[in-house]
C-alpha cells in the first residue's frame, strides 16, 4: 500500500522542514550556537522591556526595581518565542512517534488517517530517540529556565520593602 499522505504532511518531511526553518531550526544548532541565540533573545527582550519599566521606575531613585522588573519582563517576553520553538518540535515529535498519521488531502474538511508500516514506524522512532527527543529536552530546559528565572525575579520583587 502506498503512502497517501501529502508530501508536506509526512512526519519525516515535517521534521526536515523544521530543521531548515529560520527560527524553529535553532533547535538543531550545536549547543554553543543555540545558547548564544537564546542569550541574545533574552538580551533583546530586556532591551525591549527596559524602557517600559523605566517609565514606572526611574533609574536614579529606583535602580534595583528597574533592573528587576526589566529582567522579569525579559523572561516573560523571551519565553514566548521559546514556547513557540517547543510547540513546533513537540508537534513533530508526536507525529513521528505516532503509529498512525492524521492528514488532510485538500483542506480541513477531508481529514484522513493512515497507519505507518513497521519499517516507517521504526525509522521514525529511531529519529525521535536520537535526534528529536534531545532537541525537545534542551528546549524544555530552556523554557523552564526562562520561567524559573522569571519566578525567581518575581520572588525578589515581592520581597522588596515598599519604599516611598
Amino acid at each position: 500500500m502506498t503512502n497517501p499522505v501529502p508530501h508536506e504532511q509526512v512526519p519525516l518531511n515535517e521534521y526536515r522542514a523544521l530543521r531548515q526553518s529560520f527560527f524553529l531550526g535553532w533547535g538543531c544548532l550545536p549547543a554553543g550556537a543555540f545558547w548564544r541565540r537564546i542569550v541574545g533573545l533574552w538580551l533583546g527582550s530586556a532591551v525591549l522591556v527596559a524602557p517600559i519599566a523605566a517609565v514606572s521606575f526611574p533609574w536614579p531613585r529606583h535602580g534595583l526595581e528597574l533592573i528587576l522588573w526589566s529582567g522579569l519582563g525579559a523572561c516573560l517576553v523571551g519565553s514566548l518565542p521559546v514556547l513557540h520553538l517547543w510547540l513546533g518540535w513537540r508537534y513533530v515529535l508526536q507525529r513521528l512517534e505516532s503509529a498512525s498519521i492524521v492528514y488532510e488531502e485538500t483542506g480541513w474538511y477531508d481529514g484522513q488517517e493512515w497507519t505507518k508500516s513497521a519499517v516507517e514506524l521504526t525509522q521514525d522512532r529511531l529519529l525521535v530517540s536520537y535526534e528529536v527527543s534531545p532537541i525537545v529536552r534542551r528546549i524544555s530546559r530552556t523554557l523552564l529556565a526562562f520561567l524559573g528565572g522569571g519566578g525567581a525575579i518575581a520572588l525578589l520583587i515581592w520581597g522588596l520593602p515598599n519604599a516611598s
